[in-house]
């Protein structure tokens, strides 16, 4: 529980952080457009301070929010204005969450086989192999769907891939510069905490990243008047069942 907390705290954070910079391009090229072309007026207009969300008098018909606070505090009934980029700077805040969260979970989750007896060694390697091509899966789609360039797409790949090893490194070292880590009530405190950390983040991420897009996915896939809509629709939801089904198979055993 503390574990989603902490994920929620920083997602909002990096939603915030990307909100603000998308209302702040909206109104460099709002006020670029209405000042006119001149050298002298974009020199003037770049010197202006910029506001976190500046508020238009006629809001447009789709795209449009209730004010939230934004200006100047005189209390008219304005609305705020829509970026027409906010949906790709959303889906950047998705995939820099889904990035975060997977690869904090990687690492403690290779933490929990470093430590783990070589008894059970050979089932929990399995299930994290599953478990983490599941999870690249996942986050490769989010990183498709978001406007990363492609440099930017291999980093976070190549440090998704390394979460993994690092944290079983971590818990190789532990073992090593401790010959009795294995036994006692340390032992198992430690890799209680692990699995309760690794089961938060991934709850967080499965609920809030994942399936808060599935109503989404049912109006593209199998809209009103699309061919077989009710055929896609129903394997939309079986593939996301089984799929929710295979990962709580894998973490009996991660």
């Amino acid at each position: 529980m503390i574990a989603a907390i902490v994920m929620h705290f920083i997602d909002t954070q990096i939603m915030r952080v990307t909100q603000r910079w998308a209302c702040k391009q909206e109104a460099l090229r709002a006020r670029g457009e209405a000042g006119g072309a001149g050298p002298a007026a974009a020199e003037q207009r770049a010197k202006e301070p910029v506001t976190e969300c500046e508020l238009v008098d006629e809001p447009s018909d789709e795209g449009a929010l209730p004010d939230k606070g934004c200006g100047d505090g005189h209390g008219h009934s304005h609305a705020i204005e829509l970026p027409d980029y906010m949906a790709p700077a959303q889906r950047i805040v998705a995939a820099l969450s889904l990035e975060f969260g997977v690869t904090l979970h990687s690492v403690f989750v290779g933490l929990t086989l470093g430590i783990t007896a070589d008894d059970d060694m050979t089932v929990l390697l399995i299930a994290l192999v599953f478990h983490q091509f599941f999870e690249g899966i996942a986050m490769g789609s989010r990183l498709a769907d978001a406007p990363f360039r492609l440099s930017l797409e291999l980093v976070l790949a190549l440090v998704f891939a390394l979460s993994a090893p690092v944290g079983i490194a971590a818990g190789a070292g532990a073992i090593v510069a401790s010959r009795s880590a294995l036994t006692g009530s340390t032992y198992v405190m430690v890799s209680a905490i692990c699995d309760s950390v690794c089961g938060g983040i991934l709850l967080y991420l499965a609920f809030v990243l994942l399936v808060v897009d599935f109503a989404v996915d049912l109006k593209r896939f199998a809209g009103h008047d699309m061919p077989y809509r009710m055929l896609k629709e129903y394997g939309l939801f079986a593939a996301l069942w089984v799929g929710a089904g295979v990962m709580a198979l894998i973490g009996k055993w991660l």
